[in-house]
């Protein structure tokens, strides 16, 4: 009997803790879906702190010096690439991650941005406190 609930608890979790990636980022609306906001919560739950993902509206930012701003299926589909590119790397390691970096937005910086909580870099090797400006000024006028 503890075996059938261990193997029924494993397998439950495998699908609640390793969210599908496939369901994430279908759309470039910058609001998160249940599904992102949990794919995203585990996948930078060693960074992200007290962040919670669910419910956020998010700037996705990259390029090496963070001067394009990109979508949310952009951002999924460079995850979904890198996990295919690098297979077997992501199955030994069970933790290796695009180039991610998460910068909460302060409640000044999310009323100028026009609502969004958070900037969300990848592949942006530094971000500038001025080009973080700038991001939230271009976001607020092209939204």
């Amino acid at each position: 009997m503890k075996l059938i609930l261990t193997t029924t608890l494993l397998y439950f979790s495998l699908f609640v803790f390793g969210q599908n990636i496939d369901s994430c980022g279908i759309n470039s609306n910058a609001n998160l879906t249940l599904h992102e906001s949990e794919y995203l919560n585990d996948y930078l739950k060693d960074s992200r702190e007290t962040f919670d993902f669910s419910g956020k509206k998010i700037i996705f930012v990259t390029y090496p010096s963070g001067n394009r701003i990109g979508t949310k299926s952009e951002y999924f589909s460079e995850i979904r690439k890198w996990n295919l590119e690098n297979k077997d790397v992501v199955a030994a390691e069970n933790n290796k991650k695009i180039a991610t970096t998460l910068i909460v937005l302060t409640e000044k910086e999310k009323i100028e941005s026009g609502g969004y909580d958070a900037i969300l870099t990848y592949w942006v090797k530094f971000l500038t406190d001025n080009r973080r400006k700038k991001i939230i000024q271009q976001i607020k006028t092209s939204h």
